[in-house]
């Protein structure tokens, strides 16, 4: 039997559902840069042992970004403006600003005093090291 990839449909119907908005506001219909707000995109990747976050923040300077702790909630906060001198007439904008907050819940196995977040050319690298978790056993041991 084989076995259906949610994460691969969620993807698809996500980028389906941004590039109908942007139809939408290429026509007119809708002012689809200004509607979204500022949502920076981001891949988690994990191996045994990191979990890693990179976050694309264009633009942007490691001043402009908090990451933060609470409880077992990582959440990665910022604002991102553009402005441009007095004398020029914004024709068409369609690079997001304003304030943007992503939240992340941590793996059970995560070893929050080892967090660690990095800032290079408009990334933000955050690493959080995992702890080995111990496997399953479906045995009972007999006594």
């Amino acid at each position: 039997m084989s076995q259906f990839n949610f994460k691969e449909l969620e993807k698809r119907l996500h980028e389906l559902g941004k590039d109908v908005h942007d139809f939408a506001g290429s026509i007119g219909l809708t002012s689809a840069a200004q509607d979204r707000g500022f949502k920076p995109r981001l891949d988690a990747v994990a191996d045994p042992n990191t979990l890693t976050l990179y976050v694309d923040l264009p633009g942007m300077e490691k001043e402009d970004v908090k990451v933060s702790l609470a409880g077992n909630a990582l959440t990665i906060s910022g604002s991102r403006q553009i402005s441009y001198s007095t004398n020029q007439e914004v024709l068409r904008q369609e690079r997001s600003t304003g304030s943007f907050t992503r939240s992340f819940s941590m793996p059970g196995n995560a070893k929050p005093s080892g967090i660690k977040a990095a800032f290079r050319n408009g990334v933000l690298t955050v690493t959080v090291p995992l702890e080995a978790e111990t496997p399953e056993s479906d045995t009972i041991i007999i006594e």
